[in-house]
């Protein structure tokens, strides 16, 4: 049985990840847009 804690901290870190993944998504294409 996982730990509630173990398995917020997981979901938690997904987020992080796909959250960054989106804003370096939009950063690149303002650059293109700039170019």
């Amino acid at each position: 049985m996982l730990d509630i804690g173990m398995i917020a901290l997981v979901i938690g870190l997904a987020a992080a990840m796909i959250g960054l993944a989106v804003w370096s998504g939009k950063v690149v294409e303002e650059g293109r847009e700039e170019a």
